[in-house]
């Protein structure tokens, strides 16, 4: 759980960076402000909202699934553990979706796009609840299942292959025979 917590923060933060750099125009923030104010405005809100959620979330884990034993404040660098720990799902979950890195380098009528890290968060704690619940029903040992399925399969690719497929498929259903 803490892999894909890490993962989540890590991939979400670059994912957001190269977004707002590659597509400063995209910025959406106050008028009269210079470019480069806007850019460092974005990073900061960014920075301030997906860092705060995933202390939150980092912290909570931390009670559920502890990976440190510190207490009072101390508690708030418990995550930190989590990266040289779980360096490998952190270059796992990067190589499963460099694709989209890619995409967001390229122009784009999606406003949303920036919205993505939180896509990821929200999964991330669809994963919290599904540990919990098998840890109660004494399933835990059967999680890492879920988990490779859930985090690293590459829905979206396997979407636009079966949808470019089944296109090609209606387009010869419709092709009139001799």
């Amino acid at each position: 759980m803490w892999g894909a917590w890490a993962s989540s923060l890590s991939f979400g933060f670059v994912y957001a960076l190269v977004l707002i750099l590659a597509h400063p125009e995209e910025v959406d923030a106050p008028a009269g402000l210079a470019q480069p104010g806007r850019i460092l405005g974005m990073i900061a809100f960014f920075t301030f909202t997906f860092g705060l959620f995933h202390l939150w979330q980092g912290v909570v884990l931390n009670l559920v699934f502890p990976i440190s034993t510190r207490d009072g404040l101390g508690i708030l660098l418990s995550p930190a553990s989590a990266f040289p720990a779980y360096w490998l799902v952190i270059a796992a979950t990067f190589f499963s979706r460099l694709h989209e890195i890619k995409d967001a380098t390229q122009p784009s009528d999606d406003t949303q796009r920036l919205l993505r890290p939180f896509v990821n968060v929200v999964r991330m704690q669809v994963l919290v609840f599904m540990f919990l619940f098998m840890e109660a029903a004494g399933l835990i040992r059967f999680a890492v299942y879920p988990v490779l399925v859930f985090y690293f399969f590459p829905f979206p690719i396997v979407g636009q292959k079966l949808k470019y497929w089944f296109g090609r498929l209606e387009d010869y259903m419709n092709t009139p025979r001799p």
